[in-house]
């Protein structure tokens, strides 16, 4: 099982993450789980911002939170996560993609759709990894859900867009099953 926020793409990953090209057995069975992986460290919420924002947990406590008590009190951390950041910051985007892998990972395939289509079919102010990111995950909730047609074109979309995305070999509904 991969924990965190983010996978990363392979020229700048920390020397102590690795991705394995090919999913074992296991992992498969972890659905959602694959982009799950968290920058080293954690993300510090500026304390000038509104009380919400001086007592928002770090990125990586609310990906835990959701891995282990679901998607209620990470939800709520998420949320403060982004709204103590504005949209020029990487980390507002991040918690958006994050909080839409949390409703995934628990089954809210509504939720997460309606969440990572906002990044996803966004054109500006995204970062690249977490665009690409959203655009695999929202084509694996439209697989959840039976769209298969509707994830194969955001698979295609995110190989014309990134051609040389290290989640290619993600792009794919059989990857969940």
């Amino acid at each position: 099982m991969l924990l965190g926020g983010c996978l990363l793409p392979l020229r700048t990953l920390p020397k102590a993450v690795q991705i394995q090209p090919q999913m074992r057995a296991e992992q498969r069975q972890h659905r959602f789980q694959d982009t799950l992986r968290i920058l080293a460290g954690t993300m510090p919420v500026p304390a000038h911002k509104e009380t919400v924002a001086r007592e928002a947990p770090s990125l990586d406590t609310a990906v835990t939170w959701c891995l282990q008590s679901g998607p209620s009190r990470a939800s709520s951390a998420l949320v403060a996560i982004v709204e103590s950041h504005s949209e020029r910051d990487s980390i507002y985007w991040e918690a958006l993609f994050q909080l839409g892998e949390c409703w995934a990972l628990n089954g809210d395939y509504n939720r997460a759709s309606l969440l990572l289509g906002e990044i996803a079919y966004r054109t500006d102010g995204v970062p690249p990894d977490v665009h690409q990111r959203a655009l695999v995950r929202l084509g694996h909730v439209f697989c959840m859900r039976g769209q298969r047609q509707t994830a194969e074109q955001l698979f295609e979309r995110l190989r014309r867009l990134y051609p040389t995305t290290p989640y290619r070999a993600l792009a794919d509904c059989r990857i969940l099953r």
